[in-house]
């Protein structure tokens, strides 16, 4: 059952000195969102997520799920995810993340700090703890969302983040594969489309990012070809305390 959360988790450099780097400008802006969650069609959870200020270029961001529909009610899973990060040189450098996950007959616990002075990573992955030496740029999967904006944002067409996946980083890869006008319910909105390159050509990963919304992502396709697929889609946006406006924001890009 944790697949039906994973895309909920829905690039950075690094200060390993003791002087604050030169900061540049944040476009981040606090929001709350709300989202469905959907597994081969059939809605499973309505997540919430809260993106807020902490003062002096600190961030959290609180991603809550439960199972209100299907398999995923049935299961009474829920699923509780928590990061901090700075906004540093530019880009999210993540400081904690924290998971919680549980369904019938199960628990997950995930803990990571980040010690970019050490270089090193502290995790405790439900009993057990341990520590990974971290790469330059390693991301968590808070840090990911608001690095691929960002990287989209600059006009990147291909990009690669290292990433903490539970107990290994790895790297993954990202490229732009066009622009489309999708239907929401804010209205016709122009998107950019990015999607993962996997090594097996079954897997897919795809992203919708909206320059007009500070390229937040409304609506993200995952899974296997012919198998399953787990779709999330942005249904209400707040940004700064404001309703985002249902308008044809398509027409006006065309102008």
């Amino acid at each position: 059952m944790a697949v039906l959360f994973l895309l909920a988790n829905s690039t950075s450099a690094v200060s390993q000195n003791n002087q604050p780097p030169e900061q540049a400008p944040n476009p981040l802006k606090a929001y709350i969102a709300e989202l469905e969650l959907t597994y081969n069609g059939k809605l499973q959870s309505r997540p919430t997520a809260k993106l807020e200020s902490l003062g002096n270029d600190r961030f959290r961001y609180t991603l809550k799920a439960r199972g209100d529909k299907g398999l995923a009610w049935l299961a009474r899973a829920q699923d509780t995810e928590i990061g901090e990060f700075n906004w540093n040189q530019g880009k999210p450098q993540p400081l904690i993340f924290t998971r919680k996950l549980k369904y019938i007959g199960k628990k997950e616990y995930w803990h990571a700090a980040f010690n970019w002075q050490s270089m090193q990573v502290s995790i405790r992955h439900n009993d057990d703890s341990f520590d990974l030496k971290l790469k330059p740029g390693t991301l968590d999967p808070i840090t990911f969302l608001f690095s691929m904006q960002e990287a989209v944002a600059k006009g990147e067409t291909e990009f690669s983040f290292p990433f903490l996946d539970k107990d290994k980083i790895k790297l993954k890869h990202y490229k732009l594969s066009g622009k489309e006008n999708i239907q929401t319910v804010f209205g016709c909105l122009p998107t950019i489309k990015i999607e993962r390159i996997y090594k097996k050509p079954d897997k897919f990963q795809h992203h919708w990012l909206a320059p007009d919304l500070n390229h937040i992502v409304v609506r993200s396709n995952t899974g296997k070809s012919d198998k399953r697929s787990v779709s999330l889609i942005l249904k209400k946006l707040q940004i700064q305390g404001q309703a985002v406006a249902v308008k044809d924001r398509c027409q006006q890009n065309t102008r």
